[in-house]
């Protein structure tokens, strides 16, 4: 009976799991027909000689001791080799991580450094390409006007992925400060103001009461820039863009609509992810390398705040950035306030009308 108790033990170790569960079977049912045997009465004489009952219960006691030490040996001996074993990839894998992390570090400088390099001889291109507009007819001014916007969508494309770089490598500082977040949505749509003029698009902004937010200005700047970007390219032409911004408990919310085709639900799980491609195509031949909806979202996160997208298919998308608001009373006291006001050299809004471009 001992041997046979240690018998799904040594099968379970040696041999896996279902010649062990066999072995465990086979074992059971010997014993349970050995067990009824006993409780029947039924005697089971040996067939050995009675004169060496001790010496085979003490051989068999003692082989069983012996062999469990050996299988327990073999154990042990085949747990350090696989810990060993595992060990050694372990160190293989961390030392490949570090090699994959120092390439990928200079991939990101590398590629930083050339796209920074190329900022200063795209923007004498676009310099000018513009004064050739001015100066030129026909032809000439045609072909400035494409130089222009060639060399624009390379600067977009360019700042996105210095952008990107500056996020990954952690060289982003944000700087929340207390703005006026309709101000900075007044200074972001201006820069957008030529684009929607050659859309024949409206950008539209209903006036309203400073709305103060917890912001880093640069950073809105840039989201406010991306989304009215993306609101542009992907609407039709003499589409209107309706951007708004309103006080909500605790938040301030600035939202761009737009009249685009709208985003499917599969894109919109993949919508904020790195160089993500959506099935919905610009509408002017716009280019795009899929960075500009994750640096929102890295931005607006940054400052505590988020981002988030509804949209319906053929009816538009609304973009909407979250960032915390300035508590009235501080704004009451102007305690809000920095130094320097956050409307100094933006264009201001006259109340009870609405500014279009």
């Amino acid at each position: 009976m001992a041997w046979l108790a240690s018998v799904p033990l040594c099968a379970l170790l040696i041999l896996g799991t279902k010649p062990a569960m066999i072995w465990t079977g086979v074992c059971f049912l010997t014993g349970t027909v050995i067990s009824l045997l006993a409780l029947l009465g039924m005697d089971l004489e040996p067939l050995y000689d009675p004169r060496w009952r001790d010496l085979i219960d003490a051989a068999g006691n003692l082989g069983i001791i012996i062999f469990l030490f050996v299988l327990g040996l073999v154990f042990e001996v085949s747990r350090v080799t696989a810990f060993n074993r595992l060990r050694l990839s372990m160190d293989e894998l961390a030392a490949s991580n570090e090699e994959l992390a120092h390439l990928n570090n200079e991939k990101t400088e590398f590629l930083g450094m050339a796209a920074h390099d190329l900022r200063n001889p795209l923007t004498a291109i676009i310099g000018n390409a513009d004064l050739l507009q001015m100066e030129m007819r026909g032809e000439a001014a045609e072909s400035g006007r494409e130089i222009s916007k060639a060399g624009r969508r390379m600067l977009e494309l360019i700042t996105d992925l210095l952008d990107a770089n500056a996020i990954e490598a952690g060289r982003y500082a944000s700087q929340v400060e207390p703005h006026d977040l309709r101000a900075l949505v007044v200074a972001g749509r201006q820069n957008h103001a030529a684009a929607a003029e050659r859309k024949q698009s409206t950008l539209q902004l209903h006036d309203g009461p400073a709305c103060w937010a917890q912001v880093d200005r640069k950073a809105v700047l840039q989201i406010v820039d991306n989304l009215v970007s993306n609101a542009l390219k992907y609407s039709p032409p003499g589409s209107v863009i309706a951007l708004t911004v309103q006080a909500l408990d605790e938040e301030v919310e600035f939202a761009v609509r737009d009249q685009g085709p709208g985003i499917s639900a599969e894109d919109q799980k993949k919508l904020f992810q790195k160089h993500t491609r959506l099935s919905a195509r610009p509408t002017g031949g716009e280019s795009s390398v899929g960075l500009g909806l994750s640096i929102v979202k890295r931005l607006a996160e940054a400052m505590g705040g988020s981002v988030t997208c509804e949209s319906t298919m053929g009816a538009g998308a609304t973009f909407a950035l979250r960032l915390r608001a300035v508590p009235a009373a501080l704004v009451r006291n102007g305690a809000g306030a920095p130094e320097e006001s956050p409307q100094a050299g933006l264009p201001q809004s006259a109340p009870d009308s609405e500014t279009r471009f």
